[in-house]
């Protein structure tokens, strides 16, 4: 709301009344939550600092500092922070020993191999959440990542009078493409990655061979295009068609523009009832087999994570009834994903039909 709601009063859009004050009212809830969240990493960076901790930052926090112009301008909810291996769980101990408190209770075995530790929340009813990583990735992504390396790819900025390590553009757009492409399967924080994508590039120009190669090397090429194709398609991204040509699946530009209508209808509309149509329509964009990706797929530490940690129950195969309410759905959400593609200038119109 802190980016929206100054943008809707800027162009003169008529809003209603009781609206204005609610959102005014929004706007200024969460701009009070962001500078909090600023100030609580004010105080994990000092941690870190007193420890003898080298610490990146990772994706909004990285952002908030680097390519928008503060953390009121890109909201985020929570803090992620990595560290070098063992320095991950001292840094992690000593905000334990500080205060700070357990986001779930649940989960130490989802967590043993996973790529942050147990999430803590800072306590003293502040709430802010914070991850800290003691890798980049999970252990089970399909993904050829040399952790000294990408530390390499990173530089390093001031914050609050410390030094921090940010990643550079290459590097940036390669981690946030496989956290959305991959860990979100393409269907969960589309708009955020899309301004996010668009906010670097536009600052920073990335060396685009230099993106390609790294790609290339990590068995990330399919992750990659799909980010920047979206980016390009809703966020105007200057991403250059060599590019995309380079990282392009293997599929034709038919198949392509079907898929690129899929992932946003359900990520804007939640608008697709049947979760298995989904896994199959990423399976195509992202093709594991080819990209040398194994049987690793993301939703299944999705399914993991809200058994072991959230407490919930395993999902149950869907009745025969459940699936027959769910077809009217079903063939309007593959109608509007027929009608036509977001790029072809008919984006507005085509969803509406």
């Amino acid at each position: 709301m802190t980016v929206a709601w100054p943008r809707i009063e800027a162009s003169g859009i008529p809003v209603p009344p009781h609206h204005v004050a609610a959102f005014r009212m929004q706007s200024l809830v969460t701009e009070f939550q962001l500078g909090t969240t600023e100030a609580v990493l004010v105080e994990v960076v000092e941690a870190a600092r007193e420890l003898g901790i080298e610490l990146m930052l990772l994706k909004g926090a990285a952002l908030a500092l680097t390519v928008y112009s503060g953390f009121r301008d890109r909201p985020m909810g929570d803090i992620d922070v990595v560290a070098r291996g063992p320095d991950a769980d001292r840094l992690w101990t000593h905000l334990r020993e500080a205060g700070w408190e357990l986001e779930f209770e649940n989960g130490d075995g989802f967590y043993e191999d996973h790529q942050h530790l147990p999430p803590l929340v800072r306590g003293g009813g502040i709430g802010v959440v914070l991850e800290v990583h003691r890798s980049l990735l999970s252990a089970h992504a399909p993904f050829v990542l040399d952790e000294d390396a990408f530390w390499r790819r990173s530089e390093s900025i001031d914050f609050a009078g410390h030094p921090v390590r940010v990643f550079e553009p290459e590097a940036q757009l390669l981690y946030l493409s496989i956290h959305y492409a991959w860990s979100h399967a393409l269907t969960r924080g589309l708009g955020r990655t899309v301004r996010d994508v668009a906010a670097v590039i536009a600052s920073t120009p990335p060396d685009w061979d230099d993106l390609v190669a790294l790609a290339g090397s990590a068995r990330a090429g399919s992750t990659v295009y799909w980010t920047l194709r979206l980016a390009r398609v809703l966020g105007d991204a200057a991403v250059p068609d060599r590019v995309l040509d380079a990282l392009r699946p293997a599929r034709s530009e038919w198949l392509l523009r079907k898929l690129e209508r899929s992932f946003v209808e359900a990520s804007l509309f939640r608008s697709c009832p049947y979760p298995r149509l989904l896994e199959a329509f990423w399976t195509l964009a992202i093709d594991p087999k080819r990209s040398g990706h194994g049987r690793h797929r993301p939703w299944g530490a999705d399914e993991q994570f809200r058994v072991e940690v959230e407490g919930g129950e395993e999902v149950e195969k869907a009745t025969l009834r459940d699936r027959l309410t769910r077809i009217p759905a079903g063939l309007a959400y593959l109608r509007s994903v027929a009608a036509g593609s977001l790029g072809s200038g008919s984006y507005h119109t085509d969803l509406q039909t």
